[in-house]
């Protein structure tokens, strides 16, 4: 009797157990898209909304109320600066100047860190855990400037770019305060996004906090390299060159299947289909001139298929008016220096780099000017190692050669090919199409891949472009903003000081110190200055900015900024902060799952949310479009 007492009292203790558990599980299920709603202003979904909308929004409200549980767990720092009594330093609003000759003056400085073999430094770029600890060196790190200014006696804007995957505006204003007795217009500092670098945020390391003393270092190599190029301007002419697209392509596979009359609902792709396509892309190559179709396929994108990847290259070149000075080479296009921080095939990347910017510019110095690069709008915008093999996929007899071949290509071996090939085509794209061949750092037989071949011989077949000489004038506007952190996810780990930003306490919440900019060069061409990764659209129209290929099914409501300045806007993304990705607000959703889940659960094969987990605000796009058009309305 005593032994079915105990077997009973055990069996409804498990049965307790169990009931309890149940109801934490249903009450989760319950609680999770509950909390989300509260004090949250959700969009409401169209009414012939798809079935991928209708769960990814499902799958939002989820992922939102996690946020928000964990937020809410962690209070707002005290003695983070409040909104009601916040000081601004080190802005620069910007101003204009204009005279009879440009002046430019260049230097750099490299900041890979001293101590790395006897000190850990983790890799900024790279959400992996453990976190991963940079263990050996490729290449240098290094901070590049350009002091600039169309007057003798106007003011100096400066423009720098660091090897670093984000400098924040707090870091900024850090690097301003250092040069603050100089009496300069603007001082502009942009991160090339690399991701082999030094992590700056604290996000990436072991700890969540950053390296202050390594912020130092950076900020100090900085201001010595503003002082150095501000020293070394002299007069000279400007030139402006491009190629490339910044709206869908022409050649997308999309439009192809269209020529061929390929239906993705009712056709099965096969052999027939693929000498069909392979057909009419020779065909389209052919007939392509490389003002069309600019860097190609060496740039992809993981977000959008709707062809806005911008295959655009801008190219700046100041040649001073002594023959005896080094030219200065100043290049803007987009794709993400992350190959080195990936791992894959046997890759650690643990190694310190400057990706393929460190072998761009190698180049570039062998040609005998200096460079400067500044990235794009890069939001999902990856460059296609590939395309530097020798030879493409379709040249090899079988798949194991092709794989055999690509085996012995390494990915350092890939980041050095893929930046020569990028200097290789800056200076290519204004020579003379007969010279192209002669030139040992241009010539297609040398060291370069199969994309880069295909895109002199258009330059060979159609020409190359014409530089266009810029007047003296440079017309330089920011504006310092507050942006509210709405993702919750973002909010805790900035409360944690784990973003090393400029933030402000409202209450509960939070807002970040930020800057937008505008600016005219020579009157003729107007480019953007933006925080953070910055999704294509947005700048241009096209893409996921439209009700074609967002996933909210509607347009983005706001201007472009092409629209805002009247004509097509250079990008200099991450510029004077790092805020994560820019989204427009028509294809937010923060609910992610890897692509082989989102084809069961969401019914789709092109779902791709990663980014909206590090972006601030579903509202920031349409903030800064207004920052912007006011700006330009000035």
């Amino acid at each position: 009797m005593k032994k079915m007492k105990r077997i009973l009292k055990v069996t409804l203790k498990t049965l307790a157990i169990f009931i309890t558990a149940v109801v934490a599980l249903v009450t989760l299920i319950v609680a999770v898209p509950f909390t989300a709603g509260i004090g949250l202003k959700t969009e409401a979904l169209p009414a012939d909304a798809s079935v991928t909308l209708k769960r990814a929004a499902i799958g939002e409200r989820y992922m939102l109320g996690l946020g928000r549980i964990a937020d809410g767990l962690t209070r707002v720092p005290e003695d983070m600066p409040d909104v009601e009594t916040y000081e601004s330093e080190h802005f620069y609003p910007g101003g204009e100047n204009a005279g009879e000759v440009w002046r430019l003056g260049y230097a750099q400085a490299v900041i890979t860190p001293e101590d790395w073999e006897t000190k850990t430094y983790y890799e900024g770029g790279n959400l992996v855990i453990p976190q991963r600890k940079l263990t050996d060196k490729l290449d240098e790190l290094k901070v590049r400037v350009v002091a600039l200014s169309a007057s003798a006696d106007g003011g100096v804007s400066i423009f720098a770019a660091v090897d670093s995957i984000g400098v924040t505006n707090k870091q900024v204003r850090q690097i301003r305060a250092l040069v603050s007795d100089m009496g300069l217009l603007s001082v502009n500092i942009a991160a090339t996004h690399v991701h082999t670098a030094v992590d700056p945020l604290g996000f990436y390391s072991k700890g969540g906090k950053a390296d202050q003393d390594y912020i130092a270092f950076v900020n100090e190599k900085a201001a010595g390299a503003i002082r150095e190029a501000v020293a070394a301007m002299e007069p000279g002419r400007l030139y402006m060159s491009q190629i490339g697209s910044v709206y869908p392509k022409e050649y997308s596979w999309q439009k192809i299947d269209a020529m061929i009359g390929f239906d993705t609902e009712t056709d099965q792709w096969d052999d027939e289909w693929d000498e069909k396509y392979d057909a009419r892309w020779e065909e389209i190559m052919s007939e392509m001139s490389a003002e069309e179709y600019g860097l190609g396929d060496y740039i992809s994108s993981r977000r959008s298929f709707g062809g806005t990847e911008s295959t655009r290259m801008n190219k700046l070149r100041f040649e001073p008016l002594n023959p005896g000075s080094k030219e200065t080479v100043w290049l803007n296009f987009a794709a993400h220096p992350f190959r080195g921080g990936y791992a894959y095939g046997g890759w650690p990347a643990d190694k310190i780099s400057g990706d393929y910017i460190y072998y761009m510019e190698e180049l570039i110095d062998e040609s005998g000017a200096n460079m400067i690069f500044v990235n794009g709008a890069v939001n999902g915008i990856n460059p296609n190692d590939s395309q530097t093999a020798d030879k493409s996929y379709y040249e090899y007899e079988s798949d194991e050669e092709y794989y055999e071949a690509r085996s012995k290509q390494p990915v350092d071996w890939k980041l050095r090919r893929m930046g020569r090939d990028f200097a290789a085509i800056a200076l290519a794209m204004t020579m003379a199409p007969e010279e192209i061949a002669q030139n040992p750092l241009t010539d297609p037989d040398a060291d370069h891949g199969y994309e880069y071949r295909r895109i002199v011989t258009m330059m060979q077949n159609k020409g190359t472009v014409t530089e266009t000489e810029l007047a003296p004038s440079l017309d330089i506007r920011l504006s310092e903003m507050r942006l509210d952190i709405e993702n919750p996810l973002v909010h805790f780990v900035a409360k944690r000081g784990m973003l090393n930003m400029n933030l402000l306490r409202d209450g509960k919440s939070l807002a970040a110190v930020t800057e937008v900019g505008y600016m005219e060069l020579g009157g003729a061409v107007t480019v953007a200055l933006v925080p953070g990764e910055f999704t294509p659209g947005l700048a241009w129209r096209g893409g996921d900015s439209t009700k074609e290929f967002s996933i909210r099914q509607r347009d983005f409501a706001y201007p472009t900024f092409s629209e805002s300045a009247g004509r097509e806007v250079l990008v200099f993304g991450l510029c004077n902060d790092e805020l994560g990705y820019i989204i427009p607000d028509n294809d937010h959703v923060m609910f992610y799952v890897p692509r082989g889940v989102a084809n069961a659960l969401l019914k789709t094969w092109d779902y791709d949310h990663y980014a909206e987990l590090l972006s601030p605000s579903r509202n920031a796009a349409g903030v800064f479009a207004d920052a912007f058009a006011e700006l330009a309305g000035r």
